[in-house]
């Protein structure tokens, strides 16, 4: 699922200087240290890549958004029960502070 979570860079499309005028994609994956450790352990990146739909001719919106893949299952149930766990812990440690 693409979402701002995971959302790791953005790609623009390009133009080579030279005679060719062959088209590139060009920008950064932005990478933190836990991520870094994640995909060493793992071995490989997964990302998924989809076309901006804010992209518009002469803007300076990227041309693709890079986000990283999470595994999963038919339903994302796992997911999404990983997720309220954490907001509820979330919520009570502000509770504590109040």
């Amino acid at each position: 699922m693409a979402n701002k979570e995971n959302e790791l860079g953005a790609l623009w499309k390009r133009e080579m200087r030279n005679d060719s005028k062959e088209e590139y994609y060009g920008g950064n994956i932005k990478v933190t240290k836990e991520l870094a450790r994640k995909w060493v352990e793992a071995g490989e990146l997964k990302l998924t890549v989809f076309n901006n739909k804010y992209h518009t001719e002469g803007s300076n919106q990227p041309f693709l958004r890079i986000y990283e893949s999470t595994q999963q299952n038919g339903s994302g149930q796992q997911q999404r029960a990983a997720k309220a766990v954490e907001t509820v812990q979330e919520t009570e440690e502000c509770e504590e502070l109040l």
